[in-house]
């Protein structure tokens, strides 16, 4: 039997010991009604990754999500409970719903949002509200390098045995499912060629120099064909950049797939942090090289001024919403597989009344995605990138029921409506910035999505 094959083979088993599982666990005690929900709980055993199991041409909506700092890996499937929302206070209107949706012990919300609640949903996001947040009908995690496989399924009330087996099993069959047809590729236009970017850096830096900006994070596209399947794309992001959030959701036939290094706010019992990334440089060839890379980011006037734009417009916008800041005087080095940034941490207590949302709110979009000032700068990106954001330097993550959750920036990321995929990358562009080297810059940071997708075309990288 060939790998493929094999592969196959455990999956279904999968599927069958999950019905059988949920079924028995279901009839051994009936579930308790807590706030409204009808949870139910067990354990399988699975030797292969979550990630093994997920499908681009699935027919529900799904999540998967490996934050760096977790020892877990999650596998979100279906919907149980949904937040839409597509105003201009998406974020605000996100938060007072959450507050009231009260999660079972180990169930999470899950999602994503825009970069601007502002900007109109047209071509690639048009199927996409600007915020989309939501409990997953069956969620699997697995810890790293065991084979139990925690269990959560949320069963629809009054139902028998006979029912949820019933349930399940058409839940995994759509989840499961193989044929699709190809995603029709006029969503996506043309990609930005490397005349028309350096004619941006070129207004920007006059817009810096006349004293109307201080900084702004320009970005470009570039396209992609699917060439693997959807567990491979994602193994390879977890081989290659377990640094980062590896995080893929699926909504409306299209998947956010990033492997973001940055996080925009974390909340851990009431203890809140911060990831401030700005100014960067390649990684080296060998370790001297890598060393002296790492020597000149740290000792670059424009890196650090970058840098310290970022720190000074993170701590002022916490002020509001936490208390007992801190963060190191002086930058460290945070080294990726193929990019080394300077790295500061701010860490604080979030201040009564406040939640995970309020922080995020309060930061987003930072400079290290827009720019300073914050209006002036996302006000030249509408004017001038020339194509709609989207979620790309949104954000996306989870939350739970007691507060807890993490929210990366939608960096390192593409867009996907199979089998075709639009790749994000940006720059931040400072007196000094130079139009070549920033474009060199963003062909490193379109590396991880060129890589997972299996597409190595020459033309894709304009």
């Amino acid at each position: 039997m060939g790998e493929n094959a094999m592969l196959t083979s455990a999956k279904e088993t999968v599927w069958e010991h999950l019905v059988d599982a949920i079924a028995q666990a279901y009839t051994r005690m009936p579930p308790a009604e807590e706030q409204g929900f009808h949870c139910i709980r067990t354990t399988i055993k699975f030797q292969e990754p979550l990630a093994s199991l997920t499908n681009w041409h699935t027919l529900e909506p799904a999540v998967y999500s490996l934050p760096h700092n977790a020892d877990a890996e999650t596998l979100g499937i279906g919907v149980y409970k949904q937040i839409l929302e597509s105003e201009e206070d998406a974020l605000e209107r996100s938060r007072t719903r959450l507050s009231e949706l009260a999660l079972p012990k180990g169930v999470r919300c899950y999602g994503a949002f825009a970069f601007d609640f502002t900007e109109p949903a047209f071509g690639m996001w048009s199927a996409w509200p600007k915020a989309i947040w939501f409990v997953p009908k069956l969620t699997l995690r697995k810890q790293l390098g065991t084979d139990a496989v925690e269990v959560f399924y949320i069963a629809s009330p009054a139902l028998d045995e006979h029912d949820v087996r019933t349930e399940v099993a058409d839940l995994l069959d759509a989840f499961a499912a193989s044929e699709h047809e190809p995603g029709a590729h006029p969503v996506f236009a043309a990609a930005l060629e490397n005349t028309a970017w350096a004619d941006k850096v070129e207004r920007a830096l006059r817009e810096i120099a006349a004293g109307k900006l201080s900084k702004v994070v320009l970005a470009r596209r570039a396209f992609a064909s699917v060439n693997r399947p959807l567990p491979e794309a994602l193994q390879q992001l977890l081989s290659t950049y377990r640094d980062s959030h590896i995080f893929a959701m699926k909504w409306q036939d299209r998947w956010l797939l990033a492997a973001s290094p940055e996080e925009l706010v974390r909340v851990e019992e009431r203890t809140l942090s911060v990831d401030c990334l700005a100014g960067s440089a390649r990684r080296g060839r060998d370790k001297e090289e890598d060393r002296n890379l790492c020597l000149q980011l740290q000792t670059s006037a424009k890196n650090r001024a970058e840098h310290e734009a970022v720190v000074h417009s993170v701590t002022h916008r916490l002020a509001s919403v936490a208390e007992q800041l801190t963060w190191p005087k002086e930058p460290g080095i945070r080294q990726l597989t193929n990019v080394q940034h300077l790295y500061t941490k701010v860490e604080g207590q979030l201040r009564e009344g406040c939640s995970l949302l309020d922080a995020a709110i309060s930061l987003h979009p930072t400079p290290a995605v827009a720019g300073v000032p914050d209006a002036a700068a996302i006000s030249f990106i509408k004017a001038h990138e020339g194509w709609p954001r989207g979620y790309y330097t949104g954000g996306f993550g989870w939350m739970d029921g007691d507060g807890n959750g993490q929210i990366n920036v939608s960096l390192r990321s593409a867009f996907i409506h199979y089998p075709h995929a639009c790749m994000f990358a940006g720059c931040g562009i400072v007196a000094g910035s130079d139009a070549a080297t920033e474009w060199e810059e963003s062909e490193w940071k379109l590396a991880p999505m060129r890589t997972a997708l299996g597409d190595f075309r020459e033309g894709d990288a304009t």
